[in-house]
């Protein structure tokens, strides 16, 4: 491939696939990540130049730094820093693989990943970046210190909405919504927030999960949220740990997440 700050570069191993295209190591030691050829629109080009026309050095934020085209000069993709670690979704969110993947794990590890975790959301959210589809599979997680993120080329800049969401994440104002056609508010994104800082406390329990089970969608638009706060509680709460974690969450916690889940409040 061929780009304007390296040069031409050799794709190397092939080491992940997704709904847009492939990733591959390169002779450079960084990431290209190449497109399907029916995802080769004009309008993505305009909106990966304007990444790469503002870049993005934090960190972890694996950020769009170049566009890789072929020997013909036809865009196929672009280039970015490598990412190290596992999937979060994959490495910690069923308790096997948590104690498997992190054998040395205490809450307060999980405590100390979901403030790495918003450190750089709020570096992001300061540019004006919103992430829009937080997304566990798109979170590198090496240790409690070091997390990476990918798939950057779907978050939401300037008049560029991010395209993809998912329901679990998606605040009950735009839940149905076609995510192309509308651009996020700050306040769609800290519910989304809120959500992955849930599951990462009560590992992968989705907030909207109870006793009885239900579709999500329909819990989340109408405010079903089961564990209980203060004297509020609708008894739906998962039996198993999940009670036990929530009731031993700081009480400030647990206001948060509750006022954010039924009420709107969203910190």
């Amino acid at each position: 491939v061929v780009t304007r700050a390296f040069g031409t570069l050799c794709l190397n191993e092939k080491i992940g696939q997704g709904g847009e295209g492939t990733i591959y190591s390169m002779s450079s030691g960084h990431i290209c990540k190449v497109y399907f050829e029916k995802r080769l629109t004009n309008h993505r080009l305009k909106k990966l130049t304007r990444m790469i026309e503002n870049p993005v050095d934090i960190p972890g934020i694996c950020w769009p730094i170049d566009i890789a085209k072929n020997t013909n000069g036809e865009f196929i993709g672009y280039i970015m820093h490598r990412a190290e670690g596992k999937p979060m979704q994959k490495a910690m969110f069923i308790r096997a693989l948590l104690e498997k993947n992190f054998l040395h794990w205490s809450r307060c590890h999980l405590v100390t990943l979901a403030i790495n975790v918003l450190s750089r959301m709020k570096a992001l959210h300061e540019r004006n970046v919103l992430m829009g589809d937080i997304n566990p599979l798109n979170f590198l997680v090496k240790s409690e210190n070091e997390v990476f993120f990918i798939d950057t080329d779907s978050y939401q800049i300037e008049e560029f909405p991010c395209p993809v969401g998912m329901a679990n994440f998606t605040a009950p104002e735009i839940q149905g919504k076609s995510y192309s056609t509308f651009l996020r508010k700050p306040e769609h994104e800290h519910f989304a927030v809120a959500t992955l800082l849930f599951m990462i406390l009560l590992p992968g329990k989705p907030p909207f999960s109870h006793q009885g089970g239900g579709d999500p969608v329909t819990n989340i638009k109408k405010g079903i949220f089961p564990y209980p706060f203060e004297e509020k509680s609708n008894k739906k709460a998962p039996d198993g740990s999940w009670r036990f974690i929530w009731t031993n969450l700081p009480y400030k916690t647990k206001m948060a997440f509750y006022n954010c889940f039924t009420g709107n409040i969203r910190p």
